[in-house]
């Protein structure tokens, strides 16, 4: 797998985490999970692969958490969840 974690490794387990909070806001918002899932595997595919390696959060995650905290504060939340990490993937595109 890749070593850099990225945003689409974070959408990827929050489309696959059958018991968080995450499948549901996206269902509520009219997402169509089984496609979701479908294109970011396809997109996982074809990141570049490197074995033996650990994964590490890159400059890419940094940012994106970095806008979910953002938007936690802009909310008045006290602490970043899975709502404000969608939401900061949603304005990284």
């Amino acid at each position: 797998s890749s070593p850099d974690v990225s945003g689409l490794h974070v959408l990827h387990a929050i489309v696959r985490d059958t018991q968080g909070p995450g499948r549901s806001i996206l269902q509520r918002a009219g997402a169509d999970l089984g496609r979701a899932a479908g294109i970011v595997s396809a997109e996982l595919d074809r990141l570049p692969k490197v074995q033996g390696a650990a994964p590490v959060g890159g400059r890419a995650l940094v940012e994106l958490l970095g806008k979910a905290e953002q938007e936690s504060r802009g909310m008045g939340d006290a602490y970043v969840s899975v709502e404000h990490v969608l939401l900061a993937l949603a304005e990284s595109g």
